[in-house]
């Protein structure tokens, strides 16, 4: 089955600055919340 949503790059990915996109977040940031929050989340249903 084809995904029905697009992804975005890898938060891994990479990158020339910062090296990685991670890093443009602060470690205390309330967007780290959310993330996980999405993480959990079951896009199938």
């Amino acid at each position: 089955m084809s995904e029905l949503y697009k992804q975005g790059e890898d938060r891994n990915q990479e990158l020339l600055f910062p090296p990685c996109i991670d890093d443009y977040v602060d470690k205390n940031n309330n967007v780290r919340v959310i993330d996980m929050y999405v993480d959990i989340l079951d896009m199938n249903k």
